[in-house]
């Protein structure tokens, strides 16, 4: 409320209500001022959307991408993601050994530029994107 009469206004603010039975359910607050006709603050219109699948959707995200991170890094291959245009996205660690690259250097960077033979892994990136692998 104190941010909502300073600001003026709030936006999805994530917030805890308490039911009378003792409940609590996890929302997201909106609320803003109106004035009165003599342009001073009149009160507080909120509104609390409840957001407990929202973030149940969000945990279970969360704990896929855990795993599916943790399966690329134990992996014994180095793996990498390439986008359309050549650029690397994302490697695992075993991409790092392999290259002797830290992560920060590879992401971001050309990825024929580690070939000896940068047009034919540029013609490997093609296909594969012309392909729809």
């Amino acid at each position: 409320m104190r941010q909502t009469l300073a600001q003026g206004s709030v936006t999805n603010y994530e917030l805890v209500l308490k039911s009378r039975a003792g409940k609590r359910t996890v929302v997201s607050f909106n609320a803003g001022t109106f004035k009165n006709a003599a342009g001073h603050i009149a009160g507080i219109f909120a509104a609390a959307r409840d957001i407990t699948e929202q973030k149940r959707l969000e945990e279970q995200l969360r704990e896929q991408q855990n795993y599916n991170r943790s399966l690329i890094e134990s992996s014994v291959d180095a793996l990498l993601t390439v986008d359309p245009t050549g650029i690397i996205a994302d490697v695992n660690e075993q991409t790092v050994k392999l290259t002797g690259f830290n992560r920060k250097q590879l992401i971001g960077s050309p990825f024929i530029g580690y070939f000896t033979e940068p047009e034919v892994a540029r013609t490997g990136v093609d296909k594969t994107f012309s392909d729809g692998w």
